[in-house]
């Protein structure tokens, strides 16, 4: 499955914890210092320090259908939550999260129920931890909330784990596909290693999709400015006031080539609109996350 992950106004909002870790959301040192202007190769983009995102997870899982294990991304939304996407475990199942090296149990996964792996619309998922997370200078939460929008020609950011591009396999293949195979078409590498990707804000036009897969979604990307398999789940963030806001979740999307250039590709990345689920993760954390 060709994964994708993306990344503009605080409206007053505040992102509240329960509980005793009542850290401010979105802050870090990378806000005064990104300029969102290196694009050069998670496609365009660069290798992160981690304690810049100090949201961002990587988390393991295991569907309980397929038996399959594989690794996606996700965010920090409270000190026992993690906003994923539903098409990394759409079964349900047991999962795990790695903050900073170390290992968090979690309990089965929670899909969003009306989420649909033919068009990827609902493609958002929630992870409790076993045990809260201690947060510090490097690990704390993203800020979520109801009235933040992203619109066509703004800049987001979009960060994950996922496989890097190493180049299209053939050149012939430029000129005779237009929407690339990610499988057969294109290499790519692992790395455990977290990238981040300056990308522009679409129109649905620019992602080539039918209207069905439209709802509550965004489309992001450019030229080698996008995402991979593994960076499913990770966060579409834009800067509001000083602070990282999420305002989508990596979904799916393709790939088009660029012709008699095997260095590069363009990404056309869907996201799930994090502002349209407020009330269902205020359901299903029975409060203890809130958009503000």
């Amino acid at each position: 499955m060709k994964i994708l992950f993306l990344v503009s106004t605080i409206l007053n909002c505040v992102f509240e914890i329960d509980g005793a870790n009542n850290n401010q959301c979105g802050i870090s040192t990378n806000i005064q210092i990104y300029d969102g202007s290196d694009q050069t190769r998670i496609l365009g983009g660069k290798r992160s320090n981690p304690a810049e995102w100090p949201f961002i997870v990587q988390t393991k899982l295991k569907d309980k259908k397929t038996g399959k294990s594989g690794l996606c991304t996700g965010t920090i939304i409270g000190d026992r939550w993690v906003l994923s996407a539903a098409h990394c475990q759409e079964n349900g199942g047991p999962a795990q999260v790695i903050i900073r090296g170390k290992t968090y149990d979690a309990e089965p996964v929670m899909n969003n129920e009306n989420y649909n792996s033919q068009t990827n619309v609902n493609d958002i998922q929630l992870i409790k931890l076993k045990q809260p997370i201690q947060f510090t200078r490097d690990v704390s939460n993203v800020c979520l909330f109801r009235n933040v929008s992203a619109q066509n020609g703004d800049m987001a950011v979009a960060a994950g784990y996922g496989v890097r591009f190493n180049g299209v396999k053939d050149l012939q293949t430029t000129f005779q596909k237009e929407v690339l195979d990610a499988r057969h078409d294109i290499d790519f590498k692992e790395t455990s290693d977290l990238y981040e990707t300056p990308l522009t804000i679409r129109n649905f036009d620019f992602c080539n999709v039918r209207p069905e897969t439209t709802t509550n979604r965004i489309c992001a990307g450019g030229q080698m400015t996008g995402t991979s398999q593994g960076d499913s789940g990770g966060p579409l963030l834009v800067v509001r006031n000083g602070r990282w806001v999420q305002v989508g979740i990596t979904s799916d999307g393709t790939y088009k080539a660029v012709k008699n250039d095997v260095t590069k590709i363009i990404d056309r990345g869907m996201y799930t609109q994090v502002s349209a689920y407020c009330n269902w993760i205020e359901t299903k954390t029975s409060g203890e996350v809130k958009c503000q």
